[in-house]
């Protein structure tokens, strides 16, 4: 996830350096102006209602004859459309030079009676005497008459006409012929008042422009109305058609006036100066004059769409990654048709397009290369791990050439992994059980020869086949599946019976990949046939001990009772001992059997009240033997887990002992308390001390094994040398230890430790 979020960090700071430089540079520009040309063209509007043309054409000058005309044309056509009472008029026509006699006076008086006429003046590009220009105005009686305002129109490095100045800045500020005439306009007076203050300019610097908008063309060349100056001279132009509209009059014959390309045009068709100029003038009145976004803008733009995409590649794959770059390049075209159409920004989307092109390959390299790395970093650790499965005669790899070493890496893995196979194959076929590897989805990825032979007959194993075997034995098993075999409420787990009568342990382990995720499970169908066997000898051996050897010995006794006194001297004593001894070595077996069988129903009880009860066991001997029995601790609840009836016999061979090995009107004492000592694993701690003869260290350290006595050099010892070996398994099979400490003449201690179960 690091080396992923590095990745996606450097490539977000590698695409933006690209994107800054493409803004900066420009080099976008001709595929923004296409962009752009396009938008244009995708949404034409209708004819504007309020704006006319009239048109110095071929028509009229084959009527009026060679350009130019005299001004009396021009004071004639004035006269005809004030008729119509028109809001403004625009000239495009240039009116420089001063004609004789009365024309430029009559000119002057018909502009003067229509009241709002724009005229253009010219700029002289370089000027004289080292002056960056000259604005050389109409003739002063036109001139007065009329509001003068330049008429530039510069094309971009392409040649099409996309944009026009509002103003330009000089010795003084002249403001644009249209935005002249339409400056009442609401929007057109908001435009003029957006200029940027005027700063005065000597005559040696250039023009500064100002206020440069975007036309919104709503179609190609003759979209908008247009009629003939002759026409207008002939009378055959309605007065409505003029009434309240804005009436440009300019050239629009070939070879007369100026011709440009325009986005609506194409490259192939040219337009009149003054139909360009008529689209500016629709624009400024509508509200649609666009401006460009600037670099700032456009970086700032761009960088979030990159940001988005990198984090959409860093979370989807490639072909998603793909659909993605795609998507993001169609939403920066769109957001930059609506930007143009819905808020008169054009933000042009060339640099940051061609930088989420970029992104893909770049994105894809980096990936690749820390791949790569990745790979060459794992296979080579990998390798060098020193353990005992490396590979036999791989030799040295070439480290200067990485396609090289990664093919040379990937060959030694794929060996080893090979040789993993073939040990993970050995080690399961040498397993005497039957074994099988279960995957997640159910079926049986690997099975060893005896898990063929006892479910497949030969045949690869499937889990039909378990189901079959086991089946056979026990209908009532669920299929073999992964949720029958993993469920805890499944009874798969454990012993059953099998097709072949025997008796199968089945256990399981998960199978884990590397990462510890479960890839399945190793069932593994131990024969315990032998096991059960076994045990139904021992249950018998324990029924020969606890009847067919206790009756005799039982009997031996009863007739003893009956005619002992017709034997003669000590005999009846003797086999009354001697049998008695045998039922107590019969009793002892089958205890001691009982406590290593292990198979203990453990319940909470309180070793307290075992205490209590193994004592009241022993009042007769405690009696006889005038001993004192003292408890400490008896009366508090000490709960452990446990089985009650061990428990108080292993308590009662204790204290038995303890009575045995003590002088007569000695003192006992057993003491029960909690042993906090390890604060984690907290114990209950019985202990049961006597001030007998005491024993040995030697007889101490064995005295815990069977037949061991604490008296080993008496002729007759008491006890048959189980009971403390009973104890022992019966502590430890609890969960307990215990310990003995005892010096000859002191007597002896027994200390019992249990696991401690809290108190509900």
């Amino acid at each position: 996830m690091q080396g992923s979020s590095r990745d996606g960090n450097w490539t977000i700071l590698l695409l933006i350096a690209t994107l800054v430089v493409l803004v900066l540079s420009g080099v976008t520009s001709r595929l923004d102006q296409l962009l752009y040309d396009l938008t244009q063209r995708s949404a034409p509007r209708p004819t504007p209602a309020n704006i006319l043309i009239v048109a110095i054409d071929d028509e009229s000058l084959s009527e009026l004859g060679a350009w130019p005309w005299p001004r009396d044309r021009h004071r004639q056509l004035l006269d005809r459309l004030a008729v119509g009472q028109p809001r403004a008029i625009i000239y495009d026509t240039l009116f420089l030079k001063r004609a004789e006699g009365e024309s430029d006076v009559g000119l002057a008086k018909a502009m003067t009676n229509i009241g709002s006429v724009s005229l253009p003046m010219l700029f002289r590009v370089p000027g004289a005497n080292g002056r960056s220009y000259d604005a050389q105005l109409p003739s002063p009686a036109i001139a007065n008459a009329a509001s003068v305002g330049h008429a530039d129109i510069h094309p971009d490095p392409d040649g099409v006409v996309r944009r026009i100045d509002l103003a330009l800045d000089g010795e003084q500020r002249w403001l644009h012929m249209v935005a002249l005439a339409a400056r009442t306009e609401p929007r057109v007076a908001g435009a003029i008042a957006a200029l940027p203050s005027f700063t005065p300019r000597r005559g040696n610097e250039p023009l500064q422009r100002r206020g440069t908008v975007l036309i919104d063309f709503a179609g190609g060349g003759g979209h908008i109305r247009t009629i003939p100056f002759i026409s207008v001279l002939r009378g055959e132009l309605p007065a409505d058609f003029v009434r309240n509209s804005y009436v440009l009059v300019g050239a629009t014959a070939a070879g007369l006036g100026d011709q440009f390309s325009t986005p609506t045009n194409g490259a192939s068709g040219l337009m009149p100066g003054v139909e360009i100029q008529a689209y500016l003038l629709d624009t400024l009145q509508s509200g649609r004059a666009a401006t460009e976004a600037g670099a700032l803008s456009r970086i700032g733009t761009g960088a979030v769409a990159v940001v988005l995409l990198v984090w959409a590649f860093g979370r989807l794959r490639p072909s998603g990654g793909a659909l993605a770059g795609l998507a993001m390049v169609l939403l920066m075209l769109l957001a930059s048709a609506l930007l143009l159409r819905g808020f008169h920004i054009w933000l042009p989307p060339a640099a940051a397009i061609i930088t989420l092109f970029a992104a893909q390959p770049l994105w894809a390299w980096r990936r690749l290369s820390a791949v790569s790395n990745y790979m060459v970093e794992e296979l080579t650790r990998l390798t060098d791990n020193g353990d005992t499965l490396a590979v036999a005669g791989a030799g040295a790899l070439a480290k200067d050439d990485q396609v090289s070493l990664q093919i040379a890496l990937m060959r030694q893995t794929i060996a080893r992994v090979r040789d993993l196979r073939a040990l993970v194959t050995t080690a399961l076929q040498s397993l005497p059980d039957p074994t099988v590897m279960v995957a997640t989805d159910g079926r049986i990825a690997l099975a060893n020869d005896a898990a063929i032979a006892l479910f497949g007959n030969g045949a690869p194993v499937t889990p039909a086949m378990i189901d079959h075997h086991f089946k056979q034995g026990e209908a009532s098993l669920p299929a073999f599946t992964p949720a029958a075999i993993t469920d805890p409420a499944q009874p798969w787990t454990g012993e059953h019976f099998g097709a072949d009568g025997s008796i199968r342990d089945v256990r399981m382990a998960m199978w884990r990949d590397a990462q510890g995720q479960t890839i399945g499970w190793v069932v593994r169908f131990t024969d315990i046939s032998p096991l059960r066997r076994a045990e139904r000898q021992r249950e018998e051996a324990l029924q020969l001990l606890t009847h067919d050897m206790r009756a005799p010995q039982a009997s031996i006794l009863a007739l003893l009772a009956q005619h002992g006194s017709n034997l003669q001297g000590q005999l009846a004593g003797r086999l009354r001992h001697y049998a008695t001894r045998t039922i107590e070595l019969a009793d002892g077996f089958l205890q001691l059997a009982k406590a290593d069988a292990g198979q203990y129903e453990l319940v909470p009880v309180d070793l307290g009240d075992i205490l209590i009860e193994a004592v009241d066991d022993l009042w007769p001997q405690l009696s006889a033997q005038r001993i004192t029995l003292v408890t400490d601790g008896a009366d508090t609840e000490h709960l452990v887990n446990g089985s009650r009836s061990l428990l108080t016999r292993a308590l009662v061979n204790l204290i038995g002992n303890a009575i045995k090995f003590s002088d007569p009107g000695s003192t006992i004492t057993c003491v029960i308390k909690r042993d906090t000592s390890d604060q984690a694993h907290p114990k209950i701690l019985c202990s049961i001390i006597d001030t007998g003869a005491g024993m040995s260290p030697d007889i101490v350290a064995g005295l815990f094994s069977r037949f061991r006595h604490r008296e080993p050099d008496r002729q007759n010892p008491q006890g048959i040398g189980l009971g403390l070996a009973f104890v022992h398994s019966v502590v430890t099979n609890h969960g307990g230890s215990i310990r003995c400490e005892s010096q000859p003449g002191k007597g002896s201690r027994f200390d019992i430790r249990l696991p401690e179960v809290a108190s509900a």
